[in-house]
This record gives structure tokens, sequence and C-alpha cells, in this order.
């Protein structure tokens, strides 16, 4: 995403107001099957609505080595929900091209909540802070 793109969407979420999509946005609440889990906090997902294959970083936690065997138990090659921490805005990448979502499971569970309660990852401290930052530095204790 370029930085005119980021200010832009963040001006118009400042101002509660949404903000015009481009082609390569990704809506919040899409469906999308795991292809890959590179780690318990990165995974490799096909867009259910174009089959187009993007990388998705889960929001607000950081993950040990034997993340990737926890995700799968949770997630491994099925459908989930990308959803946005800002909850009508289009999904944003980070810094290296992954997208930043919330996982949600078949069943409706919060994958990055999940891998924190099994003590394979833990909750970060964003620079700036996620809706569910207090939720999941609860479960961390």
């Amino acid at each position: 995403m370029t930085r005119a793109r980021f200010l832009f969407l963040l001006t118009f979420t400042i101002a509660g107001l949404p903000a015009a999509a481009s082609a390569d946005d990704i809506p919040d609440r899409t469906e999308a099957k795991v292809v890959k889990i590179e780690s318990g906090e990165v995974l490799v997902v096909q867009l259910a609505d174009s089959n187009k294959r993007v990388k998705v970083r889960v929001i607000g936690i950081d993950c040990n080595s034997k993340s990737r065997n926890a995700a799968a138990q949770l997630v491994g090659r099925s459908t989930i929900m990308l959803r946005s921490d800002k909850g009508f805005l289009p999904l944003l990448e980070d810094q290296f091209g992954r997208y930043v979502a919330y996982v949600q499971t078949t069943d409706g569970r919060d994958l990055g909540l999940e891998l924190i309660k099994t003590g394979s990852c833990s909750t970060t401290q964003w620079t700036l802070p996620h809706p569910k930052t207090n939720e999941y530095a609860s479960a961390a204790r």
C-alpha cells in the first residue's frame, strides 16, 4: 500500500466515513481458504471471491517456532474469515506486503486469541493498539 493510500484511509477512518475502494482492496469479512501456514501469525490464503493468493499477518500476536503446528491444528487448510480491525474498511497491508487481519475460524473462534491461549503466541504491544488488545492481554495471563 502506498503512503498516499494509507493517509487517505487514515483520514477517512478518523472522519468516520468509508474510503473509496481500489481494485486490490480486500474487504472486511472476506472468506478465504488456508493454502499454507508459514508461522502462527502468517498464513497464505486463497480468496474465495477471486481465487487470488495473498499472505495474511494475524493482528496482535507474536509467535514462537512451535506455533505453526498449533495454527495447523486450529485452521489446517480450512475456510476462514478475514476481519479488518476497523470493522468496515478494507484490510490494510503491512510494510512486507502482507494483509493484516483478524482471522476467524469456521466455528467462530479468533485464531490469534486461541493461539495465545495455547501458549504458542503472545500478545504484541503494537505502536497503534488494536481493538482486541485488552482481550488478548487477559488471555495471556
